[in-house]
């Protein structure tokens, strides 16, 4: 073999292997982020970023990545609207953000779900003065995205899990299809339904189905400025069966008290005051 063909072969043998090299590298680069997660700088970077337009800032711990379903994972993470002073508005142990490449690489809506787990959200801290913006018209944001919720304090509930499909048009932010599961003490129970959130009119309005013992929301409806409704509901004791309700609401986030309900309530087996 002349000293060209060798000169080739080499140089085949060499090509041959740089994918597998790139694979190793490529291998080795996202086990380090998932245990190590990115350098500080770069995490700045991120912070920077998300904070320098819209009407919130995040901050965050730690961030690493997930290398099973190319998650993004902060650590210890905060997130507070501008010029609201207090406590963070939503606060997380964990905030886990599934991304979609190809729509990164194509400049379009990358994120796909985002999951909060150990958190607490305080709705009265989301709201707050509005923010102007540079660039697109903030009546022109649009977004969608699923949302879950695993061991989250709202309001002084637990909620236990929840899901749902966010839908962000404008001021107009929208939950469909949610589902989950609400706990408070010893009490428990199932809800489903559809909330929209105007954030210019501060109005919120439901359309929810329940399953549970309504004093489970007594925390929720002292938030609210609703001692009536505590004093009611506080009457009924249910031993065996919590009852079913199909009800839609507004809640006005202008003053306190400012809510309207309408309903339907099936109950069975509860006392009233000690009465069965």
């Amino acid at each position: 073999m002349t000293k060209s063909k060798h000169i080739r072969h080499a140089a085949r043998a060499a090509v041959s292997r740089v994918p597998g090299v790139l694979a190793v590298v490529l291998l080795a680069a996202i086990l380090y982020l998932s245990i190590a997660g990115f350098p500080a700088w770069v995490a700045s970077r991120v912070m920077a970023r998300v904070n320098s337009a819209g009407s919130v800032v995040l901050n965050f711990g730690g961030m690493r990545l997930s290398p099973l379903r190319m998650d993004l994972i902060l650590e210890d993470a905060r997130i507070y609207r501008k010029k609201v002073v207090g406590p963070a508005a939503v606060e997380a142990r964990q905030l886990v953000i599934s991304l979609d490449l190809v729509a990164m690489m194509k400049k379009e809506m990358f994120v796909r779900r985002i999951k909060m787990v150990d958190g607490t959200v305080r709705p009265k801290l989301c709201s707050g003065p509005d923010i102007p913006q540079e660039g697109p018209d903030e009546s022109a944001r649009k977004a969608a995205f699923a949302v879950e919720l695993e061991n989250c304090l709202i309001q002084g509930v637990n909620v236990t899990s929840l899901s749902a499909d966010l839908h962000i048009e404008g001021v107009v932010v929208r939950f469909d299809n949610i589902g989950g599961t609400l706990s408070h003490g010893n009490m428990r129970g199932d809800v489903s339904g559809q909330l929209i959130y105007n954030d210019k009119e501060r109005i919120l309005d439901g359309r929810l189905l329940t399953q549970l013992d309504p004093r489970l929301l007594i925390p929720v409806m002292n938030e609210w400025d609703l001692p009536g409704t505590v004093d009611l509901v506080s009457r009924f004791d249910f031993p065996r069966r919590p009852p079913k309700c199909e009800m839609t609401f507004r809640k006005l986030n202008h003053g306190l008290g400012d809510f309207s309900l309408d309903g339907k309530f099936a109950m069975q087996e509860c006392s009233y005051r000690g009465v069965d």
